[in-house]
């Protein structure tokens, strides 16, 4: 072993594919769709305009804590060679996917100290096609930022001096005096620091990171409660629960690199809360049930700690229809560790997620663990978290317009369940009519009532920093 800086070096050497991406021994991916995403890009982007390409990454500390940095921008970003050299932007080694533009002749330049490591890469990149960034908007990696990673682990003013000595390595390599006078201010920049203390950064635990995810969730859902005929989801709100859960279960042991055996005849049903006047919701059960006949099905109230908080008749009938009740809240424990513990308990075979409005919880507990995870989708117009979430097997509805409407995005993990549980994939429009019905981005500009709706979304993410910053 000769260190990073060689490995790196010897490996981009022996690479003969159209694109390379590193990822670090202690950081990992979250999503499935992470790498076929960029791929997709890259391969679409004929003229080469854009060198790499990019995704948002959670930070977590070694305490388990979430770094309160970058959140979701909910708009996709272009960023140029400039951007770079004025710090404009960083993204983790494990978002990147590059272009191996140094095929067959990989710069000795990357064997040295200052060339090693995220940001000497980009810049080597950008430096030799004066290209660009693209930054797909969802969340796909964790970077664990603990005591002994090689810059998790310096001291402040070591990681000033480090940059520093990074800035004038790139100098020393640019030809151009506009490059060199970027860099020139940079140095200046990040000598004043040594005078100053080092910036606070906030982190919060998964909870309470999540708490703040059902905010802006709950934004999305008053903005769209009144869209007739129209489902919204958000990639990035899903992927960012996908990645948060993700790493929740890799703490707790739970995602290892074989899934754990699941029990055949345990059924899950997993849900915010259960109000008998939702028909749609309380039919869908009872098709579940009916599909199920006779295996054992339990059911998570996640925001319920015991049965005095439930709703009038809500335990007689799930009694009814011989559902255990779990509770996935309690002011003792957190909420993940409830819901994770209640995961591994039962050991489902299949799990059916309500995934309802703003229930961040339980869009994160959906993770290719125990069997299969099914999306149910009970409604017809809105914003619903968790659609976009990569580890659901399949999306269920009891609704024709919503079954086509589904069917649209997700093609064959769309199922149909009728009254009587039996299940069918019949994608005929003349038995299952779409009825107008669309389901869109939340992010894309569509109009409602006259007015775009992205104008809507603007006018709160602005206040997303109060959001996942707030201190209550």
């Amino acid at each position: 072993n000769q260190g990073n800086a060689i490995s790196f070096y010897d490996a981009l050497s022996a690479s003969k594919g159209d694109y390379f991406c590193v990822l670090d021994g202690d950081d990992y991916y979250t999503v499935k769709y992470k790498l076929q995403k960029q791929v997709d890009f890259l391969d679409s982007d004929t003229e080469k305009e854009y060198t790499a390409v990019t995704h948002h990454c959670l930070r977590i500390d070694s305490d388990g804590a979430i770094h309160a940095g970058n959140v979701a921008v909910y708009e996709e970003k272009t960023y140029t060679y400039k951007d770079f050299l004025s710090l404009k932007f960083y993204y983790h080694t494990s978002a990147y996917m590059y272009r191996n533009i140094f095929r067959g002749n990989v710069p000795e330049v990357f064997k040295r100290e200052f060339f090693r490591g995220d940001n000497p890469r980009t810049f080597m990149h950008l430096n030799a096609t004066k290209g660009k960034i693209k930054v797909l908007d969802f969340y796909g990696s964790v970077y664990l930022y603990g005591d002994t990673g090689i810059w998790s682990k310096m001291s402040y003013e070591d990681q000033i001096t480090r940059n520093i000595k990074m800035f004038q390595a790139f100098s020393d390599y640019c030809t151009e005096k506009w490059e060199k006078k970027i860099l020139s201010k940079l140095i200046k920049k990040f000598t004043k620091m040594y005078k100053k203390k080092k910036p606070e950064q906030k982190s919060f635990t998964k909870d309470a990171y999540l708490l703040r995810v059902d905010r802006l969730a709950n934004e999305y859902h008053l903005a769209t409660i009144n869209c007739e005929k129209t489902l919204y989801k958000s990639l990035p709100i899903d992927s960012l629960c996908e990645t948060v859960g993700f790493a929740a279960a890799a703490e707790r042991n739970i995602i290892p690199s074989k899934r754990p055996e699941s029990d055949k005849n345990n059924i899950l049903i997993i849900i915010t809360d259960l109000d008998l006047k939702y028909k749609a919701i309380t039919s869908l059960i009872e098709n579940i049930v009916k599909a199920n006949k006779g295996k054992k099905i339990s059911l998570i109230l996640t925001n319920f700690e015991d049965e005095a908080s439930l709703k009038e008749g809500v335990k007689k009938f799930l009694e009814s229809k011989d559902i255990e009740l779990l509770f996935g809240s309690s002011e003792k424990v957190n909420k993940l560790d409830i819901l994770f513990q209640n995961l591994k308990k039962v050991k489902p075979s299949k799990t059916y997620f309500f995934l309802g409005r703003n229930n961040s919880f339980s869009a994160a507990l959906v993770q290719s663990v125990y069997g299969e995870n099914i999306c149910m989708v009970p409604y017809k117009r809105g914003y619903c978290i968790g659609m976009g979430i990569s580890s659901f097997d399949y999306y269920m509805t009891g609704n024709s317009g919503t079954y086509q409407a589904l069917s649209d995005i997700f093609g064959s993990k769309v199922v149909f369940v009728d009254n009587d549980g039996i299940i069918s994939s019949d994608k005929d429009p003349e038995k299952f009519p779409q009825k107008g019905l669309r389901i869109y981005e939340i992010n894309k500009k569509i109009l409602l009532n006259g007015k775009s709706i992205s104008q809507k979304i603007k006018d709160f993410c602005s206040k997303i920093n109060n959001v996942f910053l707030s201190k209550k």
